[in-house]
């Protein structure tokens, strides 16, 4: 038999105090909770408080003590699972918090292409043309109006959570209107257009720049109808086949679907490179 001194768990140990305190156990047991009680402080603490609390006239019998011992071990089990249970509702609640209620940071991060002022059938707005980047987290939208040097100045951008990751592979390409409002949702005479911490548009620059036939293409389509630029009927569908590469190359298209007139495709420059509309007619 090998002589190496077998080491017995804790609880093991714990379990056996009442019958080590009795003498009742055999002397292999015996010699093998004192040689753990001489290694573990713990445990030699639980056999001394246990001695503390058994009367010394031993008019309990064994089986009581013992009933009293695992019952105390029980206790303390009840105690270990409550204290998990709150930890685990704690960790919870903070995730909850950090998903929900984390303070917001604004992404600045946007490439804008390009932007373009235009009188649309709801009133004026920016059309943006740009890449975003996709977020997994909390994020939310702004937009105020303010004067600065004697400008008026429209702001909208996109906060997101401090710990809101996001994979720099998930980008698309963002194409978008934004009413012109301000508090009292009246027009807003603008000066100067920031779009997420950027400058993208100034009247200065671009107040007398072209409007390409795809903006309002796209306002048919989401808004209404045109009649003044693609005749009487309604828009079917409207696409951006560009993606976030070819959006720098120019090699995509804008193309607008009519019910009735056909298909008609630009390229970034607004220069029509496709028309079937009058094959239709």
């Amino acid at each position: 038999m090998n002589n190496e001194k077998k080491k017995l768990d804790c609880d093991i140990v714990k379990d056996l105090l009442p019958l080590y305190y009795d003498d009742v156990v055999s002397e292999t047991t015996k010699n093998a909770v004192k040689d753990h009680l001489s290694d573990c402080e713990g445990c030699l603490k639980e056999y001394r408080d246990f001695c503390i609390e058994t009367p010394e006239t031993k008019e309990e019998n064994t089986g009581k003590r013992f009933g009293k011992m695992m019952n105390k071990q029980k206790l303390r089990q009840r105690i270990k699972i409550v204290v998990a249970a709150v930890v685990a509702c704690l960790v919870l609640a903070g995730t909850y918090y950090l998903l929900t209620q984390v303070p917001m940071v604004n992404v600045d991060d946007v490439e804008v292409e390009k932007v373009y002022l235009y009188d649309g059938i709801e009133g004026e707005k920016f059309f943006i043309i740009g890449n975003l980047t996709g977020y997994s987290g909390p994020k939310s939208s702004y937009h105020k109006c303010y004067t600065e040097n004697g400008k008026n100045v429209y702001e909208v951008g996109i906060k997101k959570g401090v710990f809101t990751q996001y994979d720099e592979k998930d980008k698309w390409l963002l194409t978008d209107t934004i009413d012109i409002l301000n508090g009292e949702n009246d027009a807003y005479d603008v000066d100067v257009f920031i779009y997420c911490g950027n400058v993208v548009w100034t009247k200065e620059e671009n107040a007398d720049d072209e409007i390409p036939a795809f903006v309002y293409g796209y306002d048919l389509f989401n808004f209404g109808s045109n009649k003044d630029e693609f005749g009487d009927s309604d828009a079917a569908s409207w696409s951006c086949c560009f993606d976030r590469n070819t959006i720098k190359t120019g090699e995509g298209y804008f193309q607008l679907n009519h019910k009735t007139e056909g298909t008609i495709r630009w390229n970034l420059d607004g220069e029509v490179i496709y028309d079937t509309r009058n094959e239709n007619k």
